[in-house]
This record gives structure tokens, sequence and C-alpha cells, in this order.
């Protein structure tokens, strides 16, 4: 990151399903939440995944940032066409 090399340290925490809807289409999602550390400090918080295990996709990204917490996900999702 930014032209610095070390290793950096991942903690991923999976929730319990939920629910989680694009438009009219419900989809089941786990919550994983992934915090990261550069350094002997513990992981902080970066942000949440919202991922579907039927699709084996992510639908959509939490942040929480002083106090907000902003959701990004699909608007539509499109079947691949060979």
């Amino acid at each position: 990151r930014d032209g610095n090399y070390g290793r950096v340290y991942v903690e991923l925490e999976v929730k319990q399903p939920e629910d989680f809807y694009i438009g009219p289409c419900k989809y089941s999602v786990l919550r994983i939440e992934h915090s990261e550390s550069t350094s002997a400090a513990p992981p902080q918080y970066a942000f949440t995944e919202l991922y579907s295990p039927d699709l084996k996709l992510v639908l959509g990204r939490e942040y929480k940032r002083g106090g907000k917490v902003e959701l990004v996900k699909f608007d539509r999702i499109y079947p691949i066409k060979n």
C-alpha cells in the first residue's frame, strides 16, 4: 500500500444469515465483517460485505464512518451470457 511493503493482518467475522433486498428480489446473505491491521495493533474495522452463498457473489458493502453507515449495493443482477 502506498509503495510500502509489509504484512497485512486480516480478520473476517461471519455473522448469521439475513435477508437482503435488491429491488423486489430477496436474497439470503451472510454479513462478513472485514478488519485489518498493518502492525502489531489489533485489527480495526474496515468494511462489511454482504455475501450470497447461493449466488456465490458479494451483493453489497457497508462502510461505517463517523457514526454513519453507507451501503453500496448492486442495482441489478444479470445472468452471464455465453
